[in-house]
């Protein structure tokens, strides 16, 4: 088992060490196992999160940018 513990504060803090402890334990290798139907949707919700963040932050850009553009003129 491996016990890990983490300090929360800048330069050491209070060394305590026991603001976040996580334990890691290696049990039995799984011999078998239950296959289960996967929605594949699911699995591209990262990626469907990631083109939708780009393509508001191009959209707010390009409002800005035509902003500026019509302040200079």
């Amino acid at each position: 088992m491996f016990l890990i513990g983490f300090e929360n504060l800048e330069g050491g803090g209070d060394l305590d060490y026991n603001d976040i402890v996580m334990s890691l334990k290696r049990g039995p290798l799984p011999v078998g196992g239950v296959w289960t139907p996967v929605n594949k949707l699911y699995l591209l919700n990262p990626y469907i999160g990631l083109v939708s963040m780009i393509v508001s932050v191009a959209a707010v850009s390009g409002i800005i940018v035509k902003r500026i553009k019509k302040e200079q003129t």
